[in-house]
């Protein structure tokens, strides 16, 4: 059994799916044969392309200037970019632009250099065209390097406010980066978009954190996740300060956006393909009972409000759970429960 790329998302899949795993595109028998029949063709294609590019630079290199290095004929060479880098169609910085490498985009040459360009594949061997090899290097980025791009986003926070946290929920939302509806698209336009990369994340903070310390976090955890991969076009946070509560209610402390001018859908084709994170805003909205001491719930109160929206006893009335409730806490009063109720409901909201 073999693996093909997913059309839609180009996520590697079996050759038997029925669908993508990753972003649901339905593949016919056809469409399978006519990918394998096309990527056969495309690996041998980039064989024969190099041989072709090889053995003319050899056989020409008396009629030009072009200087050609052979340190290891055969060796293949794992490189990554220094900076965002331009995919030419030509070894000339006034060739057409393929495309543009990502900062710390790994990629794959020869050690054939042709005025100071060099042919570079992706990671899959597809063939991209000319880079400069002067922003390549054999390493990846470090950290400290990765910080001094110009291509990761700005993002101030103090650390000294950064609270700790947990990831409980990581969701991917992708799509295609659209500037029109997608019906507004033929096929083989969809196919050429870009992904407009949208990760959801839930996380649960202190419950005494303060609303300082909870944007800070939030901002840092942004940072954080961009700086691990700046693909990421945008980031939606929901905050808890209890594990209970995420399937309730959407948040119960804070939610955060940051994408283009801090809405949800801005991210055209040009920003998905540049990473251009110049017009990128953050958009927060932190509840008025973070960091509100006088509105502290108790354990008691916060495990009587549990087992009133507990999904096991749904099937019972409200009569019937309220009973249930008073004898196991031992509430004397409908009025009393009504009233820790009411207190943890307003809490949250």
């Amino acid at each position: 059994m073999s693996l093909i790329k997913c059309p839609e998302c180009k996520n590697k899949i079996s050759e038997k799916a029925i669908s993508c795993p990753k972003c649901g595109y339905i593949l016919s028998h056809q469409e399978v044969k006519k990918i394998k029949e096309t990527e056969k063709e495309t690996k041998y294609g980039v064989i024969i392309f190099l041989i072709i590019v090889i053995t003319y630079l050899i056989f020409n290199l008396s009629k030009s200037d072009v200087k050609l290095h052979f340190v290891n004929k055969d060796k293949i060479i794992t490189k990554y970019s220094k900076t965002k880098l331009n995919v030419r169609e030509k070894p000339s910085t006034n060739s057409d632009i393929i495309k543009t490498l990502m900062v710390n985009e790994k990629i794959i040459t020869f050690d054939t250099i042709v005025n100071n360009f060099t042919i570079v594949l992706n990671s899959d061997s597809t063939l991209l065209g000319w880079s400069s090899d002067k922003y390549l290097q054999t390493i990846p980025l470090s950290k400290k390097q990765l910080n001094r791009t110009k291509n990761t986003s700005k993002i101030a926070y103090n650390k000294s406010e950064i609270s700790n946290y947990s990831i409980e929920k990581i969701e991917d939302l992708s799509m295609k980066a659209t500037t029109k509806n997608l019906s507004a698209y033929s096929t083989a336009e969809i196919q050429k978009l870009p992904i407009d990369k949208r990760i959801e994340y839930t996380i649960i903070v202190p419950t005494k954190i303060s609303k300082k310390s909870l944007e800070n976090t939030l901002k840092y955890f942004v940072a954080k996740k961009t700086l691990e991969d700046n693909n990421i076009d945008e980031i939606i946070i929901f905050a808890y300060d209890r594990k209970n509560d995420i399937d309730i209610t959407p948040y119960t402390y804070a939610k955060l956006i940051w994408a283009p001018k801090g809405k949800l859908g801005n991210v055209t084709p040009q920003i998905a393909k540049t990473n251009n994170r110049s017009n990128y805003r953050f958009n927060i909205h932190i509840k008025d009972n973070v960091g509100n001491t006088d509105d502290t719930l108790t354990k008691r109160e916060l495990a009587i409000y549990d087992m009133i929206m507990d999904p096991k006893y749904t099937s019972l009335s409200d009569d019937e759970l309220d009973k249930k409730v008073m004898r196991k806490f031992n509430i004397k009063t409908k009025e009393e429960l009504d009233r820790i109720f009411i207190k943890v409901l307003k809490h949250y909201n």
